[in-house]
């Protein structure tokens, strides 16, 4: 099963980061564009990221076969595929070290 939870685990991530998803972990990744998710598909990534996780870091798995896993990641990519793309907002830039013009 860890050869799949890798395999589905990297178009999933591409999917996030298509969407404007920050963050280097994919639980991170998904808590920066939750909100613009539906509810029914935040739950099925969080359990296909959590699986991956457990499989991938040696923990215990909950019965799960793999044919019923990558149903989950089909479901998950084709939930993510329906999303156009985001544009993410321009940096701010900033100077810290300037101090502002007080005018009195």
């Amino acid at each position: 099963m860890i050869d799949t939870a890798i395999t589905y685990m990297t178009p999933i991530k591409r999917e996030l980061r298509r969407l404007g998803a920050r963050g280097d972990k994919p639980h991170a990744m998904l808590d920066s564009i939750e909100s613009q998710l539906p509810d029914g598909l935040v739950a099925n990534l969080r359990f296909v990221i959590t699986i991956r996780n457990k499989v991938v870091h040696g923990h215990d798995v909950p019965d799960i076969s793999v044919r019923q896993f990558t149903a989950a990641c089909q479901r998950a990519l084709e939930g993510l595929a329906q999303f156009e793309a985001t544009t993410r907002p321009a940096a701010v830039v900033t100077n810290p070290l300037v101090a502002p013009v007080i005018r009195l």
